[in-house]
């Protein structure tokens, strides 16, 4: 998710060569990770829906719902203020 903070706060700081590496670093990681999350919730789904469950650990699969921001905030248009 840093790499899409830094990324997004990069474009609108003009920094357009950056940006776009950091967004193709996104591209790769992201659905790399997703699918990794995949293979674990199909090898362990009793583990990973007692962690979802448990209020100490629950809270880290919000950042899912980050992640997905962070990768469609570069291709929409940033309207111009």
């Amino acid at each position: 998710m840093a790499t899409g903070i830094v990324s997004i706060a990069a474009m609108r700081l003009g920094r357009g060569e950056v940006a776009a590496a950091l967004f193709a670093v996104n591209l790769i990681a992201f659905p790399l990770l997703c699918m990794l999350m995949l293979v674990r919730l199909f090898q362990h789904p009793t583990t990973v829906l007692t962690e979802l469950r448990d209020h100490r650990t629950g809270p880290g699969f919000f950042n899912r719902r980050r992640g997905h921001e962070h990768i469609r905030q570069p291709i929409r248009p940033i309207p111009v203020e």
